[in-house]
């Protein structure tokens, strides 16, 4: 009986619903209670195996909307601290012209006392954990030192991380796109010409270099 009615409300949703749906296989749900109940339609040998499948990509869908807001696809870019709005336009011009994103740019925030290292200087790490805007890929542009653990730098970000600080000098657009490149999982290259390298002030060719390029495009990531 129960079976039974598993079978009912399965071909009672799939008749609601007469748009093309593709399939979702069990192991790609992401949602151990769906898995859970597919893999017991699985062993029903009077369920069809794309009615079952269907059945739960409904429910999938249903619990991907009830728990995960939706993000819009685009950079945003804000101010931190204390900072100058041309600047905070010229980083959005740079990101769009080089990477093709849509650039929104916000208002800026103010820092935090915990955001500091010594007291005085903007520390990335610190920055990062504070501003906590980890699902939303932002750069933040401020006209204060910044440094990594007391260390001198223009700019950081972690490999993969949505979130970029960069601070405005005259070396900006290098620092932008290098911190950019990292959120894309690019990591430090040796060739000095490549807007990766480690130290590239000299020999800078603004783009990155064809092994940098090669991995992006065989991650499908740019």
């Amino acid at each position: 009986m129960k079976h039974t009615l598993i079978i009912l409300t399965v071909i009672t949703l799939f008749s609601c619903n007469n748009e093309p749906t593709k399939v979702v296989p069990w192991s790609e749900s992401g949602i151990p209670e769906l898995e859970s109940l597919g893999r017991k339609l699985e062993k029903m040998p009077n369920v069809d195996d794309t009615l079952s499948q269907h059945y739960v990509k409904i429910l999938k869908e249903k619990e991907s909307n009830e728990i995960q807001p939706k993000v819009e696809s685009a950079v945003r870019i804000k101010g931190l601290g204390n900072y100058n709005q041309k600047d905070v336009n010229k980083v959005a011009e740079y990101v769009n012209k080089f990477f093709g994103y849509k650039c929104i740019i916000e208002e800026g925030v103010p820092t935090t006392s915990k955001m500091y290292y010594g007291g005085s200087d903007l520390d990335v790490s610190q920055c990062i954990f504070e501003l906590n805007r980890h699902g939303v890929k932002t750069i933040y542009v401020t006209n204060e030192n910044v440094v990594n653990k007391g260390q001198q730098i223009r700019g950081g970000t972690f490999l993969r991380c949505n979130t970029v600080i960069v601070e405005h000098t005259d070396y900006d657009e290098s620092t932008v796109l290098h911190e950019v490149g990292h959120t894309l999982g690019l990591v430090h290259c040796d060739n000095p010409k490549c807007l990766m390298a480690i130290n590239n002030d000299a020999e800078v060719t603004m783009d990155f270099c064809n092994k940098c390029k090669k991995r992006l495009e065989n991650e499908n990531i740019r």
